[in-house]
């Protein structure tokens, strides 16, 4: 995936700083990936054993792979770790209870960083502006406040079901779900009004708030919607039939089709040549109401399934959900349609990556601060 993207940046033409900035980012991703998922091994392991007992099955499975990573190859160990770590993984209770640690733990730093930050603003605010004291302690406070973001996001790695950069929260929680809240607390007339005037109002923010969404912004989303797409794809991948993952994985596929079709909105705004298209499957703006028709329709109980049997009415919920992965997608196992759309993913980013490097690259000034902290 990576390596398509920056293949992808180098035919637009990318400016190779852009270009390496870019594979550093990912690399830092992937090693914050490692270190998080080796924080989780490490902590979920003791608790198993104490839970199942050293002689249980997956105990013995994770121990063996644990020894044999530190004594094989950096990749090799690490795709050790990672299969000791899906090992773990199905033991959904242990691996919720270490997660709620872990994000506790990151949380109470942050929180000891925000009173260290006040401190400082407000000594800050004692000085002369110009004074040399003045931009020493800013610049110390900027530092902190790096870190405290750079833990934030470190931490809503064990969140359940959060997102992690400001793009997909703008987009799928300010600009589609809590329009009509944020209306409602904002205006105390709000009751008062007719439900033709309450829908325009809801309609005209809305419209406002996906107009403000910043490419990157949108591009953000649609990483995140891609990455719990495939998240979820992997998380059915172990049951009989696919036809579970499909459906439920829908929720996700139609936001990353709703950010696509703002990408393609702000990419011709801005002049970007971006082609938007699935492959051969055609444009977001025709694929995302036939996911929201189908496939989400069945998870949100939309398609009425008329039988008194649960077996009867999850097999036919099955054959739908698999026969509407085959009309729309041409596939027929989750592992296909998580390929398609992994590809999708890196022909997205591949286009667009060069378009906002400049504001994906790390600020100098901060990230001297960040350190000097």
């Amino acid at each position: 995936y990576m390596m398509t993207v920056l293949d992808g940046m180098k035919a637009a033409e990318a400016d190779p700083a852009d270009i390496k900035s870019t594979r550093t980012q990912f690399e830092e991703a992937d090693g914050r990936y490692q270190m998080a998922q080796y924080g989780i091994l490490e902590r979920g392991f003791e608790l198993l054993k104490k839970k199942l007992g050293t002689d249980h099955k997956d105990v013995v499975a994770i121990q063996k792979l644990m020894d044999a990573a530190k004594v094989a190859s950096v990749s090799k160990g690490q795709a050790m770790m990672l299969q000791a770590t899906e090992l773990l993984e199905q033991q959904a209770d242990v691996i919720l209870e270490i997660n709620n640690d872990l994000y506790v733990e990151a949380l109470e730093e942050v929180r000891r960083l925000e009173d260290e930050i006040r401190a400082l603003d407000a000594e800050i605010a004692k000085l002369p502006d110009a004074s040399d004291e003045a931009g020493e302690k800013r610049i110390k406070m900027d530092g902190l406040i790096a870190r405290a973001k750079d833990l934030m996001c470190d931490g809503v790695f064990f969140a359940n079901e959060a997102y992690h950069s400001d793009g997909p929260f703008k987009h799928v929680v300010e600009a589609t779900q809590g329009v009509e809240s944020g209306l409602k607390a904002s205006d105390p007339n709000w009751d008062d009004k007719s439900k033709e005037d309450r829908n325009r109002l809801v309609s005209e923010e809305r419209d406002r708030l996906r107009g403000a969404l910043s490419l990157h912004e949108c591009l953000q989303s649609f990483n995140e919607q891609l990455g719990d797409f495939v998240k979820d794809l992997k998380h059915y991948r172990h049951e009989e039939y696919p036809g579970s993952g499909f459906y439920r994985s829908s929720k996700y596929l139609d936001r990353l089709f709703d950010a696509a079709i703002l990408l393609k909105g702000k990419a011709v705004a801005a002049s970007i040549k971006f082609d938007a298209k699935v492959g051969s499957l055609g444009e977001p703006e025709a694929l995302k109401p036939k996911v929201a028709g189908g496939l989400l329709k069945l998870r949100k109980g939309g398609i009425v399934i008329v039988t008194d049997d649960p077996a009867e009415a999850e097999e036919q919920m099955q054959a739908y959900a698999i026969q509407q992965a085959r009309s729309l997608f041409g596939v027929t196992t989750l592992e296909e349609l998580a390929s398609l759309f992994k590809k999708y993913g890196a022909k997205v980013n591949a286009q667009l990556r060069k378009a906002i490097a400049d504001q994906m690259n790390a600020d100098a000034a901060a990230s001297k601060a960040f350190f000097a902290s």
